[in-house]
């Protein structure tokens, strides 16, 4: 087999010669290996993808929380159409490593293929909180937060709408920023996030409670 297609065969041995009788023997083809398995983060939750194959009747996600520790199923997802996963029984700022296995069900019995590659994925962090907002000047004010460990850096944003409309006016690893160019006779509502750089990516954070800015 090379290793494509799942299901059952059947063997049949006759005899020849001086020898009679027939020997029949059952045995099953394992499904395809899977590939393409990819990792993404928001917040805590981790989706897990990979590409599918036909000849499958589900698939079995694991987890490991080390490297080199045991992997337990998080998922058995008992379709060939599925292929990706939510895990949402995270924690912020963690690495999780994950694998899949195909499975073909027959005459009621799971037939398993071969372990995925491993993917690694970071959560991020936990939300910051503003510990400050507040104008400095007609057009200025200054923005504080409060530091989280594991963020690679923090996202301000900013808008004269409480609930939409932000822009985001700094991006670094500072904790706080000041902020330029407001109207005197405007009230601004502000908000922060971190990020963490994993695999050339932004892993983003929740937002942190919108603070007014009064005019």
């Amino acid at each position: 087999s090379n290793n494509k297609y799942t299901g059952k065969a059947t063997l049949k041995i006759v005899g020849i010669g001086k020898y009679k009788g027939s020997i029949t023997k059952t045995f099953y083809i394992e499904p395809k290996k899977i590939t393409g398995v990819s990792t993404r983060a928001s917040g805590k939750t981790v989706t897990v993808k990979w590409t599918k194959t036909p000849s499958a009747s589900g698939y079995i996600v694991k987890r490991a929380t080390s490297k080199s520790g045991a992997y337990k199923t998080v998922a058995t997802l008992k379709s060939k159409t599925i292929n990706n996963f939510k895990d949402k029984s995270t924690s912020y700022n963690k690495t999780y490593y994950y694998k899949v296995i195909a499975y073909k069900t027959v005459d009621g019995k799971k037939v398993y293929g071969t372990y995925s590659s491993k993917c690694s994925q970071k959560t991020s962090t936990k939300a910051t909180e503003i510990t400050s907002a507040k104008r400095t000047s007609k057009n200025k004010a200054k923005v504080k937060w409060s530091k989280k460990s594991g963020a690679s850096g923090y996202k301000v944003y900013i808008s004269t709408k409480k609930t939409k409309g932000f822009k985001c006016v700094y991006t670094g690893k500072g904790t706080y920023k000041t902020i330029k160019g407001l109207k005197s006779n405007k009230t601004y509502y502000v908000k922060v996030r971190t990020y963490k750089t994993y695999k050339g990516k932004k892993i983003y954070s929740p937002y942190s409670s919108t603070k007014k800015i009064k005019k």
